[in-house]
């Protein structure tokens, strides 16, 4: 029987329990999309790793069958390409590999390809040549000044910052107490901590500082050894020469046309014989025997991925073999 004021209240519990559950079934529908979303992804994931792995093992082959056919790697007077095969050399060229029916875009540098530093207890002695190159404007190269004053801090042990500087304390108000490193730089991108020295050497697509030269510990520098030309960064190359805005231009336009495989520096400079001699006397035109692979999904590719980047050590004296590799990953977001 049921009481004044209490009709509809079953439907009303009907309608809520039916309520609670769709929102239940609902929640687990998503959880489960979800849950296999990410699993794609991971499995995507995974998928590419070992892609890079198989293209980099490819690339390695490659490369050095590249060197027992052609043991002249200068890239003066040889056209790197010819009889139709395509050569792998420390160029920076764009190759592409297809593994498992995904592309991958291989490049291939010189590890000496960006600037060192020859004094890492005062490594501002190194960028100062850069004051040259900045605008007029007295604001700007105050701001590069006192960044260069901050990278000395990085690495002295004393814990002085002075005025521009900046030390433990300021680097607790920043939220990263465990710096600086208050002695010699062990990794490139560890520079990005300095505040500022992204603003005037920004990072490439893949978010690295290539204006510096990658640091493996045990991959010692000779003095005498210069930056690879064709493996440098442009505004490496342009800081280093330090040329007028109309020259800036012409050799922009030279850099890009000696990305034809079928050119060379004879060639393409061959109105520029003063530009080449500067070029000659500033970076080296031979392969250093240290390789640095970057390998990545080719552009298009609308799927989660890695990019891969090793060096590899080909000794000259060694046919066929490498003597040791340095695996650097990093995740394409």
């Amino acid at each position: 029987m049921v009481k004044n004021g209490e009709q509809g209240s079953a439907l009303l519990i009907v309608l809520s329990t039916l309520m609670v559950l769709a929102l239940l079934t609902a929640s687990i529908v998503v959880i489960s999309q979800s849950s296999r979303l990410m699993t794609a992804v991971n499995i995507q994931m995974d998928r590419s790793f070992y892609h890079c792995e198989s293209a980099g093992v490819r690339t390695i082959w490659l490369l050095l069958d590249d060197i027992e056919n052609f043991s002249d790697r200068a890239q003066i007077d040889t056209p790197p390409d010819f009889n139709d095969r395509e050569r792998f050399m420390a160029n920076g060229r764009t190759h592409v590999i297809t593994i498992g029916g995904q592309e991958l875009e291989v490049r291939i540098f010189d590890y000496f390809s960006g600037l060192r530093f020859e004094h890492p207890e005062q490594p501002s002695q190194d960028l100062d040549f850069v004051t040259d190159r900045l605008d007029d404007e007295l604001e700007i190269r105050k701001r590069f000044r006192a960044m260069l004053k901050k990278l000395d801090d990085y690495v002295d042990a004393d814990s002085s910052s002075g005025n521009d500087g900046l030390e433990k304390l300021g680097y607790r108000d920043l939220g990263i107490p465990a710096l600086p490193r208050n002695g010699e730089i062990r990794r490139r991108e560890e520079l990005s901590y300095v505040p500022d020295l992204l603003a005037f050497f920004p990072p490439d697509e893949a978010g690295r500082l290539r204006y510096f030269n990658l640091m493996v510990p045990t991959v010692e520098i000779p003095a005498e050894q210069k930056p690879q030309i064709l493996s440098v960064p442009e505004n490496f190359l342009l800081d280093t020469l330090d040329l007028e805005e109309r020259q800036e231009e012409r050799l922009r336009e030279l850099m890009a046309e000696m990305q034809d495989p079928e050119k060379t520096f004879d060639e393409v400079f061959s109105t520029e014989n003063e530009l080449l001699e500067q070029l000659k006397e500033e970076f080296s035109f031979e392969e250093s025997g240290y390789y640095l692979i970057q390998i990545r999904p080719a552009p298009g590719t609308r799927q989660p991925g890695k990019w891969l980047e090793f060096v590899i050590h080909v000794p000259r004296e060694t046919a066929f073999a490498i003597d040791q590799t340095y695996y650097y990953y990093w995740q394409l977001l």
